[in-house]
């Protein structure tokens, strides 16, 4: 999963609900990339167009998610 700290939808709380519920089930290999200074849908480059508070695109972390993902299909899809 990839997430900003400033994503107003998933305070820091949640987050580490999530990774508590990922132990607590046994899930052993899991990754959660976060990206500091970041809001919600920064990989949407119209999300700023919505004129809401932590919700912006942003460049940089919209690069590092998506090698993010193409990490993950290769360790997973790739043949």
């Amino acid at each position: 999963m990839c997430i900003g700290t400033d994503d107003p939808f998933l305070p820091l709380d949640q987050r580490l609900a999530f990774e508590q519920d990922m132990t607590d089930a046994g899930v052993a290999d899991w990754n959660l990339e976060v990206y500091g200074g970041i809001g919600h849908s920064f990989t949407n480059p119209r999300s700023g167009e919505l004129g809401m508070p932590g919700i912006a695109f942003d460049a940089k972390a919209d690069a590092r998610s998506w090698s993010a993902m193409l990490r993950l299909f290769d360790e997973t899809i790739s043949a």
